[in-house]
């Protein structure tokens, strides 16, 4: 008589399981040959933000790339919020002080620059201006 490893018998009653949630349509959506005809190619539409981003291409000398990208994820937003603070601010004043406070604070680990709170708190008196 064959010996029954005891995965095996589990991995059947799981694949048995699974089989009857997908009949039943529990798990997973069932499409009709109408509905997968009807489908458009690319890439599904998403929610469209008031003010979408675009996407453009900037050349930085690789020092100063390095230095952007040291201070950890959201390396761009920050960029971003200081070309903006200068370009769109209302106060040149705040927009140095800005662009001096991330330039001067220490990288932190996973927080970024500034870290998350204080870029944050800078975004918010920029945009009450």
């Amino acid at each position: 008589m064959p010996k029954i490893d005891k995965e095996m018998v589990q991995f059947e009653k799981d694949l048995l399981q699974s089989i009857g949630e997908m009949k039943r349509g529990e798990h997973a959506a069932v499409h009709t040959a109408e509905e997968i005809v009807a489908r458009k190619r690319g890439r599904p539409m998403g929610t469209v933000k008031e003010t979408p981003k675009v996407s453009t291409t900037i050349r930085f000398d690789a020092d100063v790339l390095e230095a952007l990208k040291s201070g950890g994820r959201g390396w761009q937003t920050r960029v971003n919020d200081v070309i903006r603070s200068v370009f769109i601010s209302d106060t040149r004043e705040e927009a140095v002080a800005l662009a001096r406070d991330l330039a001067k604070a220490p990288a932190r680990k996973g927080k970024g620059v500034l870290g998350a709170h204080a870029v944050g708190q800078k975004r918010e008196a920029i945009r009450r201006r």
